[in-house]
């Protein structure tokens, strides 16, 4: 097992630096800046390789897929949080009398913003009272009847490291065959996934916090 000093000496920065901001943007570990050195140095010299493209990607999600506990046929690779949001919300078509979505009233925006553009469509957008500096299944049970058709929330809030309970509010919304959805970021490299992965429908994560990629701009 790596050692704690080991692991440090693959990030430059802690050479001098405590860093504390991994909640926000890793730092890039020398592997990953050779890679890019190698991708950078090939592109010039030979053009784009599409080929070791796709399968870089191949590899990429095989590796996510088993940190969290999953089939790398179950992964896709998003280019933020709230595109795959927009995606799930554009699958929906006009609301049907009655139909809601429950959100947080405090969620962070990629979270937030792509489900309220569903009042476009008619659907009544709910949004829970945080408590505790998070979405607590107490708030959410009064939102969620026949009608809601997705749940949403973050596993792990951003702005107050409040931890959901993914597996009660999953239950809430899979009882009136809602769709759970999970903003990861603050999850996902940080802490265990697995025993809460059968809970949720679509997982969503960037890959700039803890899973340490630190170039932005995929998921």
């Amino acid at each position: 097992m790596t050692s704690v000093r080991d692991a440090r000496r693959r990030f430059r920065a802690t050479a001098t630096t405590a860093y504390l901001n991994t909640a926000a943007v890793g730092l890039a570990s020398d592997a990953t800046i050779d890679a890019y050195h190698r991708f950078v140095e090939d592109w010039a010299t030979n053009g784009m390789d599409f080929v070791r493209g796709e399968a870089a990607g191949d590899r990429a999600r095989a590796a996510v897929a088993s940190l969290i506990g999953a089939d790398p046929g179950d992964v896709a690779l998003i280019a933020s949080v709230s595109a795959a949001a927009g995606l799930i919300a554009s699958q929906f078509g006009l609301s049907a009398s009655g139909q809601n979505v429950v959100i947080g009233e405090r969620e962070y925006s990629s979270n937030h913003f792509p489900w309220r553009q569903l009042e476009a469509k008619g659907y009544d957008v709910r949004q829970a009272r945080f408590r505790n500096g998070g979405m607590e299944p107490e708030e959410i049970a009064p939102l969620v009847d026949a009608g809601t058709v997705l749940v949403a929330f973050s596993a792990v809030q951003t702005a107050t490291g409040h931890r959901a309970d993914t597996a009660a509010i999953s239950a809430l919304a899979h009882e009136v065959g809602a769709i759970v959805f999970v903003d990861g970021s603050q999850l996902v490299g940080a802490l265990p996934v697995a025993p809460d992965l059968g809970a949720i429908d679509v997982l969503a994560t960037s890959d700039h916090k803890f899973l340490m990629h630190a170039g932005r701009g995929l998921g």
